[in-house]
């Protein structure tokens, strides 16, 4: 997938990715060089060629990125997280502002067989649970889903239309499944903020004592300490400075792709120069 994690990282160290320049020539039938344009404005064309031929998820993904960005959201601390394991599913978009929000996104490509499980996991543990589709699918998704369960379309101009809001969850949250997301890191600053100490044990016992002690947070507590984890999961100042000047393309590939700050500058050059 040219816009995954894998290849920015590439570019980023490398300047350049043979998976993004193969698959150029496939696509437009001449190599790169020769087409006369650079990384970014490449990206900007296989955009659009998805959007118009292929509508995958990542579509979906970037619109939803491109509209935080739109509205200032991102430069004031709301984080977007993808592929995050919720229970036994894994919620393809997640963004964390003053609440949490959760998208599972049902492109043109896709059935609806196991959307009831995946939104039975999400509602156990985020505020506002949606589900993201296509105008085609959108009546089927109203009416398969249960009335406090959000519904966007993504349409075919492009905009985001909200056919229903979601209506909050909190109060029906399982500390246990927001336990499982967290990181070490985070779980242990939680436990120590809110219990005075950390468990001192072995690290073996470590996650299994420090959930033992989350699980008897209110659900409405343990749901604030997971946004206030997850919002400082956002992105380097320097990544959130090169959204601003990049190629509209890659706002959620960027955002998600865990760049370290020394990358940054190498990738903004391969983004944002000319063809050679």
């Amino acid at each position: 997938m040219l816009f995954g994690g894998p290849v920015i990282r590439e570019i980023a160290t490398t300047g350049r990715s043979e998976a993004f320049e193969r698959t150029v020539c496939e696509i437009f039938d001449a190599p790169m060089q020769a087409l006369g344009m650079g990384y970014g404005e490449l990206y900007d064309r296989l955009y659009d060629h998805l959007c118009k031929h292929y509508r995958s998820e990542y579509i979906y993904r970037n619109s939803v990125a491109s509209l935080l960005q739109r509205e200032g959201r991102l430069a004031r601390g709301t984080a977007m997280l993808s592929e995050l394991r919720v229970g036994k599913a894994k919620a393809d978009l997640v963004v964390i502002g003053q609440t949490s929000s959760v998208y599972e996104i049902k492109t043109e490509l896709d059935n609806l067989d196991r959307l009831d499980r995946q939104l039975s996991e999400y509602l156990r543990m985020f505020d506002r649970v949606n589900v993201l589709t296509c105008e085609r699918l959108a009546s089927r998704v109203a009416k398969a889903v249960t009335e406090d369960v959000g519904v966007t379309v993504l349409t075919e101009k492009g905009e985001m239309l909200v056919l229903r809001p979601a209506l909050s969850n909190i109060h029906r949250v399982d500390p246990a499944v927001i336990f499982d997301s967290l990181r070490q890191s985070e779980y242990v600053g939680i436990i120590g903020e809110v219990f005075g100490e950390v468990p001192t044990v072995p690290n073996t016992r470590l996650f299994r004592e420090c959930k033992s002690r989350f699980v008897t947070l209110d659900p409405q507590v343990a749901h604030g300490l997971m946004v206030g984890a997850f919002r400082q999961r956002t992105p380097h100042p320097k990544v959130l400075g090169l959204i601003e000047r990049m190629p509209r393309s890659l706002i959620s590939a960027v955002l998600t792709s865990s760049l370290p700050a020394r990358a940054i500058a190498r990738l903004e050059a391969a983004l944002l120069s000319s063809p050679a």
